[in-house]
């Protein structure tokens, strides 16, 4: 019995978000400063609810990029630290957290 093909299932659900979530994305390693551009993603902001220090509760935006292993370049390797450019922001990465079935989910703080 032949495995899944997560690389092939991967690709055919970011054409099926190309024209609805999947975005263009630039990648700025963190330390070195290169650039990697022509990415793609799925950005995802939505808002959570928190307990400020007053004990009142409170709405906080949050983003996530996840992004298709498969689609990325070769000799690129996501890092906590480095900058992504989406949406004409700029987020920083939080964490990197690569999943079995090859999709990386970045937790995003905004800069700018």
């Amino acid at each position: 019995m032949a495995g899944i093909d997560w690389n092939a299932l991967n690709s055919a659900v970011m054409t099926g978000f190309s024209d609805e979530k999947a975005v263009p994305v630039t990648y700025v390693a963190p330390g070195t400063g290169v650039i990697f551009e022509g990415l793609r993603g799925i950005l995802d902001r939505y808002q959570i609810e928190v307990i400020a220090e007053d004990g009142a509760p409170t709405s906080v935006k949050r983003s996530m990029l996840s992004m298709c292993q498969a689609d990325l370049p070769i000799d690129l390797e996501l890092k906590q630290g480095g900058r992504i450019e989406v949406q004409g922001l700029t987020f920083h990465i939080t964490d990197v957290q690569p999943d079995v079935f090859g999709w990386i989910y970045l937790p995003l703080g905004l800069v700018g």
